[in-house]
């Protein structure tokens, strides 16, 4: 191993559920945030202020002993309060907690995130946050008339990686490997292969595809 890659290790410990449920209460003490978090639920939108004010806080407190935790694992505090404001879970020590971090905390090979396949539904949920987003819309109009080799001569600007990655922090996919596939679907019906992202010949394509874990 280099000492450049042992470095950069060093950086990427992995968060203890303590350690990010403690920050999660954190900013759910703080009432401006609570009250951010509360009114967006699990799928609203926090203003670019609420977005820095809940980094600030991240950042706050990784200073000193946690300055190495891995910042993927810190986000989740965020997404745990977007699950207790939605009703989801009961509170920030139910049960359901410690399931929801462990299948969203990312592993990692080196500095890689080791890749955990999207189940149907979280595809499927990502194809819809897309088709409703009107700037992703129109770029894969665009796209679904060219090939895949194509899309990045498309969409010059980057607005379905931008879309994708805001995407993966709200809801703590950051180690998910195939919620692209949502493209591809969307390409379908808009060309008219798929009457709808809830037909089975969607969820058929789906499975076939092999990206999904169900």
């Amino acid at each position: 191993m280099t000492d450049e890659l042992e470095e950069y290790q060093k950086r990427l410990v992995p968060a203890s559920d303590e350690e990010i449920v403690a920050l999660a209460e954190r900013m759910w003490a703080e009432p401006e945030l609570r009250s951010a978090f509360e009114r967006v639920g699990n799928h609203g939108e926090l203003t670019t202020d609420e977005a820095a004010k809940v980094s600030a806080v991240i950042e706050a407190y990784r200073q000193g002993e946690l300055w190495n935790r891995d910042a993927y694992h810190l986000a989740l505090a965020a997404c745990l309060l977007r699950q207790v404001a939605a009703g989801s879970f009961e509170s920030l020590r139910s049960k359901d907690v410690g399931a929801f971090l462990a299948d969203r905390k990312v592993s990692r090979i080196g500095p890689m995130i080791k890749p955990v396949k999207p189940s149907v539904q979280e595809v499927l949920e990502f194809a819809k946050a897309l088709d409703a987003d009107s700037s992703s819309r129109s770029v894969i109009l665009q796209l679904k008339d060219f090939p895949d080799s194509l899309v990045r001569e498309v969409d010059k600007e980057g607005v379905l990686a931008q879309f994708e990655t805001s995407y993966r922090h709200k809801y703590g996919l950051m180690n998910r490997s195939g919620l692209s596939a949502a493209v591809g679907l969307l390409r379908g019906l808009y060309s008219g292969s798929f009457k709808s992202l809830d037909s089975s010949a969607v969820i058929e394509a789906l499975r076939q595809s092999h990206v999904v874990s169900d």
